[in-house]
């Protein structure tokens, strides 16, 4: 729907067209990871930022619908399913595309209630005009190639913003955030 996806695809043609019949290969796609030591100096991901300012005690400022969908992959659990990824890549049982997620859409306001409630704070939300055509899909919803076992479940969306904003409380307490975290000028 962007640049970003377009450029994206073509890589994933260009790998293919270079290792189809030469080597065993898989091509993942990850839905939208999050969880523990993701780079706070970057103004992205959804649920580090909102545990940022929930530390701070600050607004986010959300430029998509709060109806917004999006699959949720807490980072443990995209690197057990990329070791299953390669185990089967191995045993010649892996697909040549694999999505990878955790098989649950949640709303932009699902995740602020999470936060809050985790957090046990105030997140206030700042809601900035949307503009039409920037490519942003509402719904995101996806689905793995195949299903997880019982056991392969993934992490609760709870336990995984928890962990996420244990890890941010502890680098602001140590006085580690980024600059661009703590809203300074670069």
């Amino acid at each position: 729907m962007n640049a970003y996806g377009r450029t994206k695809l073509g890589q994933e043609v260009l790998a293919s067209s270079l290792l189809t019949e030469k080597v065993p290969f898989t091509i993942g796609r990850f839905s939208t990871l999050y969880g523990p030591g993701q780079r706070l100096d970057k103004p992205q991901g959804l649920i580090s930022q909102m545990c940022v300012q929930a530390a701070l005690n600050r607004p986010i400022s959300i430029y998509v619908p709060m109806d917004t969908l999006r699959d949720y992959l807490y980072v443990d659990d995209a690197a057990r399913l990329t070791r299953e990824v390669v185990h089967r890549l191995l045993t010649g049982h892996a697909p040549q595309l694999q999505v990878m997620a955790s098989e649950r859409a949640t709303t932009i306001a699902e995740l602020v209630h999470i936060v809050r409630t985790v957090t046990r704070s105030r997140v206030g939300v700042t809601q900035k005009i949307i503009t039409p055509g920037t490519g942003h899909a509402r719904d995101l919803r996806l689905r793995s190639r195949w299903p997880l076992e019982a056991a392969q479940r993934p992490t609760p969306l709870p336990v995984g913003i928890r962990r996420t904003a244990d890890a941010v409380l502890k680098a602001h307490r140590r006085g580690t955030l980024p600059a661009l975290a703590l809203g300074s000028a670069h």
